[in-house]
């Protein structure tokens, strides 16, 4: 019989949520705060970023999108830029996030854009034709 707290059940439940490795590219995890199922924010004392879960690193629009990955599928984005890829692909999420923790769900989102816009357009006009494209 099952414990039904495992793995293995909440799996079976649907229920089981992954959790971002302790150990990041920057460092070990010092701070971690779920933004939504499979997107979770990372700290470390020197640097940090978001993590997604295999199945958000799948839903991602291109591979050309995809950050440093796991070896369970999942991936990474470093705070200072990449952090925008995860933000505007799941823009629900994050205003969500971002309303849930008294923050303005529209700055919140419009700063991801103006990243990309100035430091990945090409990243931008991906995630824009694929939004575009799903409606």
């Amino acid at each position: 019989m099952l414990d039904r707290n495992s793995d293995k059940e909440l799996r079976l439940r649907g229920e089981f949520e992954p959790v971002p490795p302790r150990q990041t590219p920057w460092g070990a995890a010092e701070h971690v705060e779920r933004i939504a199922r499979g997107i979770w924010h990372v700290s470390t004392p020197s640097h940090g970023g978001i993590w997604l879960s295999a199945e958000r690193t799948a839903a991602l629009p291109s591979p050309e999108l995809v950050g440093r990955t796991t070896p369970d599928g999942g991936s990474w984005f470093e705070e200072d830029v990449e952090f925008a890829i995860p933000a505007l692909v799941f823009l629900d999420a994050w205003r969500a996030h971002a309303e849930a923790t008294g923050r303005d769900p529209d700055q919140e989102t419009a700063f991801p854009r103006q990243v990309l816009g100035h430091f990945r357009p090409q990243a931008l006009a991906m995630i824009d034709a694929a939004q575009e494209a799903t409606g």
